[in-house]
């Protein structure tokens, strides 16, 4: 089975990698979060990885920096979890950016060094010459600048961009004083918006150098068109028809990353802070399963309506996200005890959340014959017994039935808060009364069933990895 290669890079990603990674973050906030840019350069990097020597460490290293910037986002949940108890106390804050800002900047430094390393071999070592000739950095074509100076300005750069994010948060620590004290205390917080004005200055000046710098060495690779010539010269021959094993394995092994990932965006998340809105996006089981589907069809089939089932439930999700969003932030599920017009605004929640269910039952059993279908395809390629087969149809069973049931936990936890029920609970010498659903202990079910879900879906998408490595055998 032939594997499509892309033999160009794309202007439009590359772009959006420089421009992800240059934006200034605001203490945990990361408006142009920097796992996107990680995980589209390592995609760039896949064609290479595989042929030539440091593009693989370096891949990694990309990878490895999206896991770690992805965190971000259930850290910034933690952190105001702490602080809804004490908000005037930066202190936490300030903890995490600094550690965040040195992990990513040691994985960085790491991908940037194996980056041009691996850029330097096949220059050295093939027609590729605009991988280690200098560029020019002015119109008149007066002013050269060597790739070398670019990875340092590229390394500086990230560092400037860390410091920015790091530093003017320290003007922010709790200071204490001793009673009766006769010192001096400077109110660091009075500099703090000048800081922090300075360093979004200083972090924008050297980002933008360093993106039209790269981009324009980036852009006479692309123009000379020997990128992956170069990269293709590393192999010999004879090596060919282990390459394409090692191309679908590294595919396959995305595939199964990717739906091992989704159902962890099945779990909810709801804190009172926030009107008790979900910040699990439900929405992302479908999204990534399509994008694990959109990888499939390069090495197998493709199937129309696995696609249409995936896109329709992945907008419906979105649509009642916003719709139980609105109610949220309008209402709020107390309002269900005895206000009616919050009852009848409940309802469209209700109404949508069984349509995304329908849509998602549909799309599952859809995607679960179409994934079996593939996994036949593996089995064929490789030296599987029938007791072998009978275990992933099993697993896969296993899958779709705890899909099923954690959809049917989430519809029935969204109708049960219609019923509202009022529980009296101690807090220290007082008496306060909870809203609850109709089943108070509901949410533990709904968790378990997210977990079931989470745990076959590891273990089937582990199986198919492993089958996937009897290719290159």
């Amino acid at each position: 089975m032939q594997i499509k290669n892309k033999r160009t890079i794309s202007k439009a990603a590359l772009l959006i990698v420089l421009i992800f990674f240059a934006n200034p973050n605001i203490r945990m906030v990361d408006i142009l979060p920097d796992f996107v840019a990680c995980f589209i350069a390592a995609s760039i990097l896949e064609y290479h990885s595989i042929r030539a020597p440091f593009f693989e460490s370096a891949r990694k290293s990309f990878m490895t920096l999206g896991a770690v910037s992805l965190i971000r986002i259930p850290v910034s949940i933690f952190i105001t979890t702490i602080r809804s108890g004490n908000v005037d106390d930066y202190d936490i804050i300030i903890l995490f950016s600094f550690v965040f800002c040195v992990i990513e900047g040691m994985l960085f430094y790491f991908a940037v060094r194996d980056l041009f390393a691996g850029l330097f071999y096949l220059g050295q070592r093939s027609e590729a010459a605009s991988l280690i000739s200098p560029f020019s950095i002015s119109k008149a074509k007066k002013r050269l600048y060597t790739p070398e100076k670019l990875k340092g300005l590229t390394v500086f750069a990230f560092v400037i961009k860390m410091c920015g994010n790091s530093l003017p948060e320290m003007l922010l620590l709790t200071k204490t004083v001793d009673t009766g004290a006769h010192v001096q205390v400077v109110n660091t917080y009075a500099l703090y918006p000048y800081a922090l004005v300075l360093a979004f200055i200083l972090v924008s000046w050297v980002s933008v150098t360093c993106i039209r710098r790269f981009y324009l060495y980036s852009k006479e690779i692309i123009s000379e068109g020997k990128f992956f010539d170069a990269a293709d010269s590393m192999i010999e021959s004879n090596m060919q028809s282990t390459l394409n094993a090692r191309v679908k394995f590294q595919c396959i092994k995305r595939i199964a990353l990717l739906l091992i990932i989704s159902p962890i965006f099945s779990f909810t998340v709801r804190l009172d802070n926030v009107s008790q809105i979900n910040l699990m996006p439900y929405f992302m089981v479908g999204v990534l399963m399509i994008a694990s589907y959109g990888m499939i069809v390069k090495i197998y089939k493709k199937s129309k309506a696995t696609l249409i089932l995936g896109i329709a439930f992945s907008l419906l999700s979105i649509i009642n996200a916003f719709i139980e969003g609105h109610f949220l932030d309008t209402y709020g599920y107390s309002s269900l005890v005895s206000n009616q017009a919050a009852k009848s605004a409940y309802l469209p929640v209700i109404f949508s959340s069984i349509l995304s269910f329908i849509f998602f039952v549909a799309f599952i059993i859809v995607f679960r014959g179409f994934l079996g279908s593939f996994i036949g395809s593996l089995n064929a390629s490789s030296s599987l017994s029938i007791s072998d087969t009978g275990g992933a149809v099993r697993l896969m069973n296993l899958w779709l039935i705890s899909a099923v049931l954690h959809g049917t936990a989430r519809v029935a936890d969204t109708v049960f808060r219609y019923y509202p029920d009022i529980t009296v609970v101690a807090v220290g010498d007082q008496l306060s009364n909870v809203v609850t659903g109709l089943i108070p202990w509901f949410g533990t079910v709904l968790f378990c069933t997210s977990l079931a879900y989470l745990g076959a879906s590891y273990l089937l998408f582990s199986s198919v990895k492993e089958r996937a490595s009897l290719l290159l055998e």
